[in-house]
């Protein structure tokens, strides 16, 4: 194993290198966060660019077609995997971890693309995911991670609707408002009766969220 440097960065070289059906063929670059990319070959045949992190930790061990042998496997171990009648709670947990594991999906990007795994536990037993989650609320809930950056895995997630998984987006402003307690801006935008868009606009213009929402004043 050889350390290149760049940038003054040691970069661990992991060319050669197999991770669980995986063997490292070359690096090819840095994502958008800056993590390093590498280029592996799948002991299926097929090929898959993986961040090093996964790599190293264990988060990604093949193509996606493990998930695919382990998702087909699970199905058959309980009744919530019927043909035909898939439970919500399912669904949830293919769908959790087909958008971190296959570089096919439509949104890959956004989830397995920018480094976000299912932990171990989970990945490997939809009983220990159902164990740890619990049922669906209802039909408006779905599968939320509270920090939007972090993994899928128990404490980071819960179960949301819609609106509330709309107030954890990576774009939305928090504001800590009121005694111990942490609001999303909109939130208190509404509640003092003050436009939502206007408090948007005096924050772009550089005005701090107090005077945005007319809680300062604006010195002149």
């Amino acid at each position: 194993m050889r350390n290149d440097v760049t940038g003054g960065t040691k970069i661990v070289d992991l060319t050669g290198q197999q991770f669980g059906r995986l063997i490292v063929i070359e690096k090819t670059g840095r994502s958008r966060g800056g993590k390093i990319l590498w280029r592996c070959q799948c002991a299926c045949g097929n090929e898959r660019i993986v961040q090093s992190d996964s790599l190293r930790g264990g988060y990604t061990k093949s193509c996606g077609c493990l998930s695919r042998e382990r998702i087909v496997q699970q199905s058959s171990k309980h009744g919530m995997a019927r043909r035909g009648k898939t439970s919500p709670e399912w669904r949830a947990w293919r769908n959790m971890i087909v958008r971190c594991e296959w570089p096919t999906r439509y949104d890959y990007s956004r989830y397995g693309g920018r480094g976000i795994a299912v932990c171990e536990r989970w990945r490997n037993s939809f009983e220990a995911f159902f164990a740890d989650m619990g049922p669906r609320p209802s039909s408006q809930h779905s599968i939320d991670r509270i920090d939007n950056d972090g993994n899928y895995e128990s404490g980071n997630c819960r179960w949301t609707t819609r609106k509330e998984q709309a107030r954890n987006r990576r774009s939305t402003v928090f504001f800590a408002h009121g005694v111990a307690r942490r609001m999303c801006l909109k939130d208190v935008a509404q509640n003092l009766g003050v436009s939502y868009m206007k408090v948007l606009d005096r924050r772009h213009r550089g005005w701090s969220n107090e005077q945005a929402l007319g809680l300062e004043p604006r010195s002149k």
